[in-house]
């Protein structure tokens, strides 16, 4: 998208629809070369169903002190324009904000509507078990697959590449005659001006964060943590941190393990 504003981008006026991961990464990208960026969403905190509201928030103000500006909670009406060029996107309440381009950042879903004689979710994902089967002979992987990431779970979809790769593997074995199951656990990163954050594990709930570090000042490990174990980890600038909770993950982390790596690292650190 930078490429094709070229020279223009620094006079863009962009307004991106949604606060996902591909919007504001391509927020932090744009504003980075020099564009004017507006974020409207529905959402009221970014991210707030993946991280929590306190962690939502802190990426938002990352993104304000970068200059990106925030409409949230609010619905877009309709784009305006001419002769085939827009020139502002109205919102609910009447209020409007000048765009030279609109980018959809809304989410997508899976392309299954062909697929008959299979049980799909609400969503057209296609269950499939450990192995990745979704039927005698039939193996889906990637964004479409919905699989139980934990025994007696209700099957979910993650849309990481990593877990592609991962789903993929396993079906191939799998398709010349191993049993192999899906044990791994689930990475993506994301980067917003100049911070790395990664993310390990996958939590739709949680009863408890336990932060370690500075939130706000994005130098931190979170760890996202349900009757005492370990689902997820959001981390940011502690690598060496994240590559051994991870490892560790993959057999089940208890709070105080994973506090225990924390505090192993920090002290090799030092």
């Amino acid at each position: 998208m930078i490429d094709a504003l070229g020279d223009d981008a620094r006079h863009a006026q962009v307004a991106i629809l949604g606060s996902s991961f591909i919007g504001l990464e391509t927020a932090a990208a744009l504003r980075t070369s020099g564009a004017q960026v507006t974020v409207i969403s529905p959402d009221k905190v970014p991210f707030e169903k993946q991280f929590g509201e306190r962690a939502g928030a802190m990426f938002r103000a990352l993104h304000e002190r970068n200059g990106v500006v925030f409409h949230l909670g609010v619905k877009v009406t309709s784009l305006e324009g001419d002769e085939g060029n827009v020139h502002q996107v109205m919102l609910e309440g009447g209020e409007h904000v000048a765009a030279d381009v609109v980018l959809l950042g809304t989410g997508v879903t899976p392309a299954t509507g062909f697929v008959e004689g299979l049980p799909l979710q609400k969503d057209g994902g296609v269950i499939v078990n450990a192995g990745m089967q979704a039927a005698p002979g039939l193996y889906a992987a990637g964004d479409i697959a919905a699989f139980s990431l934990h025994e007696n779970q209700e099957p979910l979809r993650i849309e990481h590449w990593r877990v592609a790769q991962q789903h993929a593997r396993i079906a191939a074995q799998n398709m010349c005659g191993a049993r192999n199951r899906y044990a791994g656990v689930p990475y993506f990163w994301t980067d917003h001006f100049g911070k790395h954050f990664e993310y390990l594990g996958h939590a739709n709930q949680w009863d408890e964060i336990v932060v370690d570090g500075e939130l706000e000042g994005q130098q931190f490990v979170a760890l996202y943590l349900q009757d005492g174990n370990v689902l997820a980890v959001l981390a940011c600038e502690r690598e060496a941190h994240t590559a051994r909770l991870i490892d560790a993950m993959g057999r089940g982390l208890s709070r105080a393990d994973a506090l225990e790596i924390i505090e192993n690292g920090a002290t090799a650190a030092r």
